[in-house]
Parts: structure tokens; C-alpha cells; sequence
């Protein structure tokens, strides 16, 4: 789930992610060139919850997702290239409409 919030006097996007069985969360999307590495969640305690306050991602977070992750590192590699390959082909196929 993601919420607009404004923490400390930031605005900015909160999301929550209930998944009790991810040993690792990150927030993907276009702002972050749809690298896991770069926004990982926090666990709540032992809630199964996940969570990130991402601070001025205002507009870039519209296709945002929480990605659980419970593969191994090299699975999570070609997972990614996979989905970019994926976005560049739709982005290219809508250009050419």
C-alpha cells in the first residue's frame, strides 16, 4: 500500500507491505530506474510487515510497487534484467503508436 504522508515537515510516499515470509522488501519503480537495491524496507518487528518512507518521490512513485524477495541473489539478477527488457519493449511498442 502506498500513501502520501509528510514526515518531519517532508512530504513524501509511505508504503507498507504485509509479507511475512520475504527475508528481504525493496520499493521499485521508474524513480529508482526499477532497482531493488536502492530503496530496501524496514521489517516491523516480527509483524510479517515491511515499510520505507520515500521522501519527495511526489509524481514517480504513481507506478511504484513493494517487491518481496525471497529468491537468491542471482535469480533476483535475472529476474530484473528480465523486467527491463520487458519495459523497454512496451515503452518502445507504445512510442510507436
Amino acid at each position: 500500500m502506498a500513501q502520501p504522508a509528510t514526515v518531519g515537515g517532508t512530504e513524501g510516499i509511505h508504503f507498507a507491505i504485509w509479507a511475512p515470509n520475504a527475508r528481504r522488501v525493496s520499493v521499485v519503480g521508474s524513480f529508482n530506474n526499477w532497482d531493488g537495491r536502492r530503496h530496501p524496507m524496514r521489517r516491523v518487528g516480527g509483524t510479517g510487515c515491511w515499510e520505507i518512507f520515500l521522501p519527495e518521490v511526489g509524481d514517480g512513485a504513481a507506478d511504484a510497487a513493494p517487491l518481496p524477495r525471497q529468491d537468491r541473489p542471482d535469480r533476483q539478477r535475472e529476474r530484473q534484467r528480465d523486467h527491463e527488457r520487458r519495459e523497454r519493449l512496451f515503452k518502445e511498442r507504445r512510442a510507436h503508436r
